[in-house]
């Protein structure tokens, strides 16, 4: 329930929120997208009003070989079809070995082919999408250019952690990462050379689960 008179709900275009944003307000809360969070930041400018940004971007999962499978996995598709992957937290793609990928999909042939591990199917007209996976993909691909926001998660193939820090780095710094392993040396060390909003071990979402925990971005995730 939300008092009328305390709260204002507007419904409006792109061009009717810029102008209500010209107004002195105390704070300006924003949940959204880089572009549209920067329109913001400019027009909060010229009053210096305070601005929170909630945005999103790639949120990686890593699994080692130490890692529980079953209960990764399980994690992993229960955060990632959400709302069908409509959340800002959600799994973004999955960061690994050949030998943890291939225990999420087979046969192996579909994997090195880089084609749909499972799944695949949408209909546009009823705008749905079939919870899909993909394997094989390149940092080039057009999977990686930006955030999915959908029930569709990558899996991205890499010989060592070393090669998956370079690989989270070389993407915008996301509100979320995920590392499923029993390795601390290794969690630790992802931990340290990454940047991400927050880190969640052998588990997906939960930092956002309890509100006594810290949930914020970094760089083009949040400030």
């Amino acid at each position: 329930y939300l008092d009328s008179e305390c709260y204002h709900v507007v419904l409006a275009d792109a061009t009717a929120t810029k102008s209500l944003l010209t107004h002195r307000f105390d704070y300006i809360f924003f949940t959204g997208s880089v572009p549209v969070a920067k329109s913001i930041l400019q027009a909060a400018a010229p009053n210096l009003t305070p601005v929170t940004l909630e945005l999103g971007g790639k949120s990686p999962v890593y699994i080692d070989e130490t890692a529980c499978c079953k209960m990764a996995v399980k994690r992993i598709l229960w955060s990632k079809c959400v709302n069908t992957g409509q959340t800002c937290m959600a799994p973004d793609y999955i960061i690994s070995t050949e030998f943890r990928t291939l225990s999420f999909a087979t046969p192996k042939r579909y994997l090195l082919s880089g084609r749909i591990l499972l799944g695949g199917k949408s209909d546009e007209k009823d705008l749905w999408i079939e919870p899909t996976f993909i394997g094989n993909v390149k940092r080039d691909d057009i999977l990686m250019e930006g955030e999915i926001f959908g029930p569709i998660l990558a899996f991205v193939t890499v010989n060592s952690s070393g090669e998956a820090i370079d690989f989270i780095n070389s993407i915008e710094r996301p509100l979320a990462l995920y590392i499923f392993s029993k390795d601390d040396n290794v969690s630790n060390n992802i931990m340290e050379y990454t940047f991400s909003g927050g880190v969640c071990i052998n588990d997906t979402c939960f930092q956002a689960m309890d509100f006594r925990l810290p949930l914020g971005g970094t760089g083009q995730s949040g400030m």
